[in-house]
């Protein structure tokens, strides 16, 4: 079990409430509470009591007379980890004066009172990406027509998929990309290909749909989530009045899970601090995760280069898993992540980076035994769905929550039959999807009204008129939640310096990403998603090759971040552990991950050596084929030069398909089950080619 916080009485001296904070921590997290220096960087491995750490070293700092609580600025990633530092906090009595928040919120209220402060118009948050760049993906959206039996496509497109047959989701994947290290559309396709990125989008449309994208939001006078840092970094770098206002009232940095920050983050974050050295940084460089999405694990990993002179404070010490956990854990860092030197200085005056994975810095379990890990063979993805839904129902004792478990996989498309296997099995479950209470549409009208709304005092009145009953109707559960979130954002802008009209509560609402759920249920999320949870029972699935890592993990820090990935979802587990993988996926022969083929077949762990099952062969042998030959051939070159395994290429099935139907055009392919219009755009040509040579031969 991690620490946690009682309540110190705030009647007390700041000597005694000093003393009282250091009440149950160990050597290390006094160490990082205490520290003199003002700027520190605690490393702080998974369970470590990160949270407890932070928010007293906060507390102490105040208690100490070296830090002035109206002059705090706690940044955070989500607006969960904000409320839960805020809930520190006020054990300690500390509940006003404090600011906590995500980059987003706090760069929006700088912005909003910016530009009430210089008397420009505010811009809006735009509410749907995903339609705007689906507008300006349209052909008609973008101000082309059609002519009569034309069709007009960008460079590569296909309309198989809708109106314009462009993937906006990879789009916009590559848009936040870009965006958080700084690229502009004009940079973005040499970068693209320097960082080995392999979007599943052409450069060419990417490029032209960013553009397009920046000059429409222009043209609306609207903003997304980037844009908020972009614009408050122009604002504090252009306008040193601006700049030192947000200085003096921002004095004492403390920055969590620094190991996820981006540039773009990082660069605002230097804004705010401007040269002074009060800054501590809480992160982990075994959590760093997000570098496919634009953040710089380097600002952690090599800390010690980018801020001279910084103290680092490392805590080691797991209180929330087994041992058994943490050895399984470890083991895939030691597999997917070699031992780096570095240049840092550490408490104990050696050097080292942040990075440091040698055995000196391995995580320690402070936990009792508990069970071994299980690792679980499957033949398919239904028969690893029926163990999982099987396991899930023999770790529930008798009254107990069923949320006390979770199943994490890579990527979202896994967790449908485990969905379907627990739902079938009786098992409530609980997915990550948010509720969005504007899909009502009685909530939709609400939300029309509330922008008209001038002030704290008239919106709170409003949120009480939603819970008494209407003439015609009564109070619904939706109307409830919307009362019960206009509370919540009127008691989070508490101090009076940030806006609470109805505008105003309309983009904090925005920037929320609440998915909390009240519903008891099994939680079924991706690795990512799991980031910064726990569960007393974790299943990990689909641990297997292809998948972790994945197969689009091209270079070798994307392999390292998946075996940091892995890392995390294993950690997430206090009690009991089990790994599961299946030996075919889709058809595709897959077997466990790299990353635990040595744990899954040790016996250290209880288990014997799994044999592989037997599969059935979907297509028995017939007499030889000699276009099936040609294109098995093709596929082995291929699969060689891209180093990825065959069935990721083409699965045996479609082969087959392809050489019963001998196409003869890439229309041809395309109507081949199995061949999708970026696979006939990526292979089509070598596969006619091969299927000819072997019908001409």
């Amino acid at each position: 079990m991690e620490l946690d916080d009682e309540r110190i009485d705030a009647s007390r001296s700041d000597a005694d409430i000093a003393a009282a904070l250091l009440d149950g921590l160990d050597g290390d997290q006094r160490s990082a509470v205490t520290a003199q220096e003002s700027l520190l960087a605690v490393i702080a491995g998974a369970g470590s009591g990160k949270t407890t750490v932070l928010t007293r070293r906060i507390a102490y700092r105040i208690a100490a007379g070296v830090a002035d609580e109206r002059h705090v600025l706690v940044v955070t990633f989500t607006r969960q980890a904000a409320g839960e530092l805020r809930r520190h906090l006020h054990r300690f009595g500390l509940r006003s004066g404090i600011t906590a928040g995500t980059f987003h919120s706090i760069a929006f209220a700088l912005l909003r009172q910016r530009w009430a402060d210089t008397g420009r118009q505010p811009m809006a948050l735009l509410r749907s990406r995903t339609s705007l760049l689906s507008e300006l993906a349209n052909p008609v959206g973008r101000g082309q027509r059609r002519s009569s039996g034309a069709k007009h496509h960008l460079p590569g497109q296909h309309n198989q998929h809708g109106p314009s047959g462009i993937d906006v989701g990879a789009v916009l994947g590559e848009i936040d990309w870009a965006k958080a290290r700084l690229v502009t559309p004009g940079r973005y396709a040499a970068a693209a290909k320097s960082a080995g990125r392999r979007p599943a989008v052409a450069s060419d449309i990417v490029v032209e749909l960013f553009q397009s994208y920046e000059r429409e939001k222009k043209r609306r006078r609207v903003v997304d989530f980037d844009d908020l840092l972009a614009h408050c970094l122009d604002e504090l770098t252009n306008d040193s009045a601006f700049a030192d206002a947000t200085r003096w009232r921002y004095r004492h940095l403390f920055v969590d899970e620094f190991q996820d920050v981006n540039p773009l983050q990082h660069g605002l974050l230097e804004a705010i601090r401007g040269s002074r050295p009060d800054m501590c940084v809480v992160g982990d460089p075994r959590q760093s995760i997000y570098g496919w999405n634009g953040s710089e694990p380097a600002l952690l990993e090599q800390i010690g280069e980018g801020y001279p002179g910084i103290r680092i404070v490392r805590l080691d010490r797991n209180y929330r898993s087994t041992p058994q956990i943490v050895d399984a854990a470890s083991s895939v860092l030691r597999v997917g992540t070699p031992a780096v030197a570095g240049s840092a200085t550490t408490d104990a005056g050696d050097r080292h980076t942040a990075n440091d994975h040698t055995a000196e810095h391995e995580p320690t379990a402070m936990r009792a035994d508990g069970p071994v890990v299980s690792w679980r063979a499957a033949v398919d993805e239904a028969g690893e769905a029926a163990i999982i839904a099987e396991t899930v129902k023999r770790l529930r004792s008798p009254g107990s929550r069923w949320g006390a478990t979770a199943v994490l996989t890579r990527t979202n498309a896994q967790l449908n039959p485990i969905a379907q296997a627990l739902t079938s099995s009786g098992v409530p479950v609980r997915s990550s999807a948010k509720w969005v209470a504007s899909e009502d549409p009685e909530i939709a009208r609400l939300l029309g009204d509330v922008k008209s709304i001038p002030d704290a005092r008239q919106l709170a009145a409003w949120s009480g008129d939603l819970e008494e009953a209407p003439i015609d109707g009564i109070v619904t559960p939706a109307r409830h939640a919307l009362a019960a979130e206009i509370r919540t954002f009127l008691s989070e802008a508490g101090g009076g310096r940030s806006r609470t009209d109805g505008r105003a509560f309309l983009d904090w609402r925005v920037l929320a990403h609440d998915d909390d759920d009240p519903v008891d249920g099994v939680e079924l999320l991706t690795f990512h998603a799991a980031k910064g949870r726990q569960w007393r029972s974790v299943i990990v699935a689909g641990v297997e090759a292809g998948l972790v890592p994945h197969y689009t993990a091209g270079t070798e820090p994307q392999r390292r971040e998946e075996a940091r990935l892995l890392y995390v979802a294993c950690t997430r587990a206090e009690d009991a552990l089990m790994v599961t993988w299946t030996q075919e996926r889709g058809g595709r022969v897959t077997g466990p991950s790299p990353l635990i083929a040595a744990s899954a077949a040790s016996p250290d762990h209880g288990l014997a050596q799994l044999p592989r099952p037997q599969l059935p062969h979907r297509h028995p042998p017939k007499d030889h084929n000699p276009i099936l030959d040609s294109l098995q051939q093709w596929r082995a070159r291929t699969a060689r030069a891209a180093a990825l395994p065959e069935a990721f290429v083409c699965s045996d099935d479609t082969l087959a398909a392809i050489a019963a139907a001998r196409p003869e055009t890439a229309d041809d392919l395309g109507h081949i089950e199995g061949m999708s219009p970026l696979a006939v755009a990526r292979f089509g040509p070598r596969i006619l080619v091969a299927v000819h040579s072997a019908t001409a031969g």
